[in-house]
């Protein structure tokens, strides 16, 4: 399934990424307390540690996961990529130069096979697997989006309203596509069309290969987060408080929250999950578009398990909700957390702290 995923933030700036000031980075002989510290913490709650890793001498700037790979950036400008199954580091990547400490413009972008990574304005395609730098070029426009890599291609919003297909093997732009307003939320491969949201207001679904517009969905109101994917569906939520079903190009449903949406939706087999801005948490039936269920005062959804919902309510309180009827069943306190990544494909939670400790954890 390829799919934007959510998720990485911590507490304070709700999804896809956050930048906080940062504690004093751990050396390897405080490690074994400081993991033990946190273990403890953990013990508390219904959840099982399934891997843990702690980075000596890091602190982490943001998290981001995208499918079954968690991005940790540095403060000091590095990137580590590691599988989110097995905590195994996979490849790191220096952004940084002698002279300037870097981090990334905007979240990673990934193909089956490769990375797209904007630093400063410089495209980095790395091989997904191994981490080896294939391709580094600055980009002759200013990226206002993440980069979606297809093939030897990636595809990025540009600061003048345009979608550019830029070749990254050539260095030059196989094609752009002009809209009235800004893009600024990740486009989405899903084959063989491109699906982009524009600030006019619009929905665009285009040709892969050409280009070429396929159809435009007008909207109320400015998509106000990335678009996200599960099976043949294409989510947008909207600062109008709509969330938008597309498949195949066709608008199957709409949902009206309460208040405007800015963050994506969460879609799994058989709901999606959006929060409003009160915030509130809504559980929408895939099929009809239908509410279920509400639960207020969630900041942000986490994960689904067998017979539970798991989001974080307040700053740093994990709550566990009857997936029936989201009624709330349990509350516990993970203050000493600073990162909380959305996980919508598998049954598993991802912590972290600031000084470089990583948790994933599954229902019990």
């Amino acid at each position: 399934m390829f799919r934007r995923t959510l998720l990485t933030v911590a507490t304070s700036c709700l999804l896809f990424g956050c930048n906080q000031p940062a504690p004093q980075s751990l050396n390897h002989a405080s490690i074994p307390n400081r993991r033990a510290e946190l273990q403890n913490t953990l013990a508390r709650v219904p959840l099982a540690e399934s891997w843990d890793l702690i980075l000596p001498r890091t602190t982490l700037h943001r998290l981001y996961l995208e499918e079954d790979i968690l991005f940790a950036e540095t403060q000091s400008g590095w990137v580590y990529a590691i599988d989110s199954n097995s905590g195994r580091t996979l490849w790191t990547l220096e952004l940084s130069d002698s002279d300037t400490v870097r981090h990334l413009d905007h979240r990673p972008g990934l193909s089956s096979t490769h990375v797209a990574l904007i630093s400063s304005g410089v495209l980095h395609i790395v091989k997904r697997k191994h981490g080896e730098l294939t391709h580094k070029v600055v980009l002759p426009f200013a990226a206002m989006s993440p980069a979606t890599p297809v093939g030897n291609r990636v595809y990025v919003g540009g600061h003048d309203n345009y979608l550019y297909a830029f070749n990254y093997v050539k260095g030059i732009r196989d094609w752009r596509f002009s809209t009235d307003g800004d893009i600024i939320t990740k486009p989405l491969y899903k084959a063989p069309y491109i699906y982009f949201a524009s600030g006019d207001k619009r929905i665009y679904q285009i040709q892969e290969t050409t280009g070429k517009q396929v159809f435009a969905l007008p909207t109320i109101g400015e998509v106000g987060a990335d678009m996200t994917t599960e099976g043949p569906s294409v989510l947008a939520t909207t600062l109008d408080n709509r969330v938008y079903n597309i498949t195949n190009g066709i608008l199957q449903w709409k949902f009206f929250s309460d208040h405007e949406l800015r963050t994506p939706s969460i879609a799994t087999k058989t709901a999606v999950f959006v929060v409003d801005r009160a915030p509130t948490l809504y559980c929408i039936d895939r099929g009809h578009g239908t509410e279920k269920w509400r639960a207020g005062d969630i900041r942000q959804y986490l994960f689904r398990g067998t017979q539970h919902d798991f989001a974080l309510q307040g700053k740093h309180w994990l709550v566990r909700l009857h997936s029936e009827d989201g009624t709330i069943d349990g509350r516990y306190d993970l203050s000493a957390f600073d990162f909380f990544l959305t996980n919508p494909d598998t049954n598993a939670l991802y912590v972290g702290t600031h000084d470089g400790a990583l948790f994933c954890l599954t229902e019990q």
